[in-house]
């Protein structure tokens, strides 16, 4: 027995036994139908060959890509993974299982919570990394009227002043650094330097 599992880029993935052939496409007569601009009517069909699985496209306009390939026809094997229109598609060999958990992190810890639980059908346990979790930041402070008195920035969301050197004395301190001429500052910077 084999299955698909099929991601659209609105809907979640769905399964879908594969049990005879499948016709993929946007017309209502197909097996697997998506209303999809990029797909042909009669996109491609996965059929049976043998103990095979074929995916063979129907001279579709946009083409059926298997491993960033156009193809015409490819065999399947477990794990392929081709991509009709926005539908990307991936073959399962392997009996589909339907209580199987659709989340990525429940199916990730399930073996280990069974065993954990006593279950004896959990026979392996899979030891895994947890997920990284993504961070929410808290949105930056925003300057009320009210609070900073008449819409002037708050202290705490000014730049800092400008430090003045210690070469131009304690009079240039008392200074506003608006009012230093900057010849003046860059030669006391410079003599200080050079040793004068």
């Amino acid at each position: 027995m084999a299955y698909l599992v099929v991601y659209g880029p609105t809907a979640p993935p769905q399964r879908m036994k594969l049990e005879q052939a499948v016709t993929i496409g946007r017309a209502m007569g197909c097996d697997l139908w998506r209303d999809d601009p990029k797909l042909s009517r009669r996109h491609c069909r996965i059929e049976r060959r043998g103990d095979e699985w074929v995916l063979i496209d129907l001279d579709s306009t946009n083409g059926t890509y298997s491993r960033h390939k156009k193809i015409q026809s490819h065999r399947l094997s477990d794990g392929d993974t081709f991509e009709a229109g926005n539908l990307r598609i991936v073959f399962h060999e392997g009996d589909l299982i339907e209580n199987r958990p659709k989340d990525p992190i429940e199916a990730a810890t399930m073996p280990a919570r069974k065993f954990l639980a006593g279950d004896p059908s959990a026979t392996t346990i899979v030891w895994s990394r947890p997920l990284p979790v993504a961070r929410v930041h808290p949105p930056a402070p925003r300057i009320d009227k009210a609070q900073s008195g008449g819409g002037k920035p708050l202290a705490f969301l000014r730049p800092p002043a400008r430090p003045m050197p210690k070469a131009l004395g304690p009079e240039a301190a008392r200074r506003s650094p608006s009012s230093v001429d900057e010849s003046h500052w860059l030669s006391a910077l410079l003599s200080r330097f050079r040793g004068r």
